[in-house]
């Protein structure tokens, strides 16, 4: 069964799976974010790129991270 809702890795509350972004830090981390702390973290960044997500079509990727695997190429990743 799908999970229907996440928790922000940033500010720690709550919300529905359909809100959900992805944001890829200099480290290569994976964040779950909630819309508004994907904006702080673009902000933070000043320079991000936009690739393919773990779980969504589409993530944000700080410009200082690796460009490569697991999800830092620019190619989507293979499906399963």
């Amino acid at each position: 069964m799908a999970e229907t809702t996440f928790k922000c890795d940033v500010c720690g509350n709550e919300f529905d799976t359909s809100t959900l972004k992805e944001f890829f830090d200099e480290s290569g981390r994976r964040l779950e974010l909630c819309p508004q702390d994907l904006d702080a973290k673009m902000n933070e960044a000043g320079s991000v790129h936009g690739g393919p997500g773990e779980k969504k079509e589409a993530a944000a990727y700080d410009d200082d991270g690796p460009r490569t695997g697991p999800y830092g190429e620019r190619e989507a990743p293979a499906q399963r």
